[in-house]
Formats: C-alpha cells, structure tokens, sequence
C-alpha cells in the first residue's frame, strides 16, 4: 500500500513498517547548545511530528478499511473500536521465528492500554469476534484499491473519508454525538461534491463511475460548471444528484436530515441524540458506496 508494509499479529494488533514509502526514514537534528534553541531544530521537531501524525493517519485508515470489510461481510456492528494519540506509537521488531517484538517500555505501555481489552475478549460471547484471515486480506485489498483509485478522485481524497467516518463512529460509539454529526456533514457534504464530478455532472472533468440512468431521473443530466457547482451548496447539490437520478429519494431525505441536524446544531444550538447520530452513519456509509464504487464495507458501531 503506497509502500507501507502492514504485519498482523495474533493479538489482533497489526504493525506497520513506513522505511518503503514516503513516510519513512527522517534525519532528527538534536540541540545539545546552551540558550535559544536555532529555528532549523524547532522546524525539524514540527516535522516529526507531522510525519508521525501522517504516519498514525496512514494506519488509522488501513484499520478502518479492514474493520468496515469485517462488519459488512458478517452483518455486524463494531464494537468498541479504539482511536489511538500519538502518545500511543510503539516501537517495533520483527524477529524471524518470534514474530513482532517490543522494547519492554513500550511493551508495558501496551500492555496497561491493551491488557482488559484481552481479558475481556477471551469470553465465551466473544468467541466469534475475530477477524478472519480472507476478512483481513479483503480489507488489506480494499485499502490498496483506494489508494491506487486517490489520483482519479477530483474533489476529495478518499482515505481522509475513510478517517473522518471512522472518527465519526468513535465519536457516535462514545455517545458524543453532535461531534460525530459535525464531521459526518463533512464528510458526506464532500463526497457529494466529488460525486458531481464521478458522475459526470462538471463539465471538463471526465466521469469516473459508470451510473445507468434510473427510473426517477425527473430531468436531463446536464453538466455545469465549476463556479456553478460552487455556488449550489449543500442543499443544491443534493437536489442537483436527485435530479440526475445518482440519489434515490430514500438517500436524499436521510441526507437531508443530517444537513438539518448539522444546522440545529451549528446555528441553533440544539444538542443532537445517538440515534441521530448514528443514522447519520448510515447514511455516510450509502454516500461513501456511491462515491467510492466500493459498497463491501461499513463503519457502524452499536
């Protein structure tokens, strides 16, 4: 995947090794001087730190794909998936005939973050939770294909979807559901936006996905410009994918509840509920099919 090998350990861990791609190797500069500290070491700091988060974005993302394959392929929704800081990265080994070894520091971090996550995983009701190997490999598959698919995207990048979703659902799993509603307006009002440029609708870009006119196309897909997309908003976007036959009108009025929701919320200051929040990611996840040509995954969490 771009370079960045993944390794999946028995501990439902997976490792990721970066010294392929572009998120690889860096050169720390250290000060050891007395006084200021020289500018070239402060911006090297703040690009470490840049590289680690585009590192921790870069697993976040391969995870979310392997779970979204995970629950679509068994019907289920997720359970208290985690989101890790960049205070949670571990150092790693891979050793031949041991597997993926830790430095005991990091080790005993993991072990205090991870250790009644296991316990609890060893009941008998959650015999049946682990992700299979053909689970894995798809989702390790599906994970390359939007990698591989990012430059034919005009208008969004296709792993930042599949982050912001995933961060939707720990928000909606943690019951903070008018943040979760926040960022999936985002993610849908996007998705949206690229979906006029997939199907066709933009004039001078050309159609990424093949859409076969349904019955209710209620008038002709005419592509407009760019400044006229910018200027249809939320709203006129929605009603421009209707008219075009891209949205069915079961999506549209779960779409429109949403914008509805994220306007209560953002200029009225009304609270939202879980059950908002979580139609809210079904109706992320039948956009996202859309966008992507992809409908083998979903991130939803009970």
């Amino acid at each position: 995947m771009n370079g960045v090998e993944a390794i999946a350990t028995n501990l439902g861990l997976l490792a990721f090794s970066f010294k392929e791609s572009s998120l690889g190797g860096f050169r720390r500069l250290d000060f050891r001087g007395i006084g200021e500290v020289p500018e070239v070491v402060m911006g090297n700091n703040e690009a470490i730190v840049s590289l680690q988060i585009d590192r921790l974005r870069m697993a976040v993302f391969v995870t979310a794909c392997i779970y979204g394959v995970h629950s679509k392929r068994n019907h289920i929704a997720l359970d208290r998936p985690l989101f890790p800081g960049l205070d949670e990265i571990y150092n790693w080994v891979e050793v031949p005939d041991h597997g993926v070894l830790l430095p005991e520091f990091d080790s005993n971090r993991l072990r205090d973050r991870l250790g009644p996550r296991v316990a609890e995983l060893k009941k008998r009701q959650f015999v049946l939770s682990s992700i299979s190997v053909d689970d894995l490999t798809e989702g390790l598959a599906f994970a390359d294909r939007l990698l591989r698919a990012t430059p034919t995207y005009t208008a969004v990048d296709p792993m930042a979807m599949i982050v912001m979703t995933y961060q939707a659902m720990i928000l909606h799993g943690r019951q903070h559901a008018s943040a979760s509603i926040a960022l999936a307006a985002v993610v849908v009002e996007s998705a949206l936006e690229e979906l006029m440029f997939a199907s066709g609708l933009v004039s001078g870009v050309a159609k990424r996905l093949d859409y076969t006119a349904p019955a209710n196309r209620t008038g002709p897909a005419t592509p407009i410009s760019r400044r006229r997309l910018k200027e249809l908003g939320f709203n006129g976007t929605i009603n421009t994918l209707k008219t075009a036959g891209v949205l069915n009108d079961y999506l549209v009025q779960r779409v429109e509840n949403l914008r509805q929701t994220r306007n209560a919320l953002m200029h009225g200051g009304a609270d939202a509920v879980p059950k908002q929040s979580g139609e809210a990611l079904t109706a992320v996840r039948d956009i996202l099919w859309l966008c992507t040509g992809e409908c083998g995954f979903q991130l939803i969490v009970g």
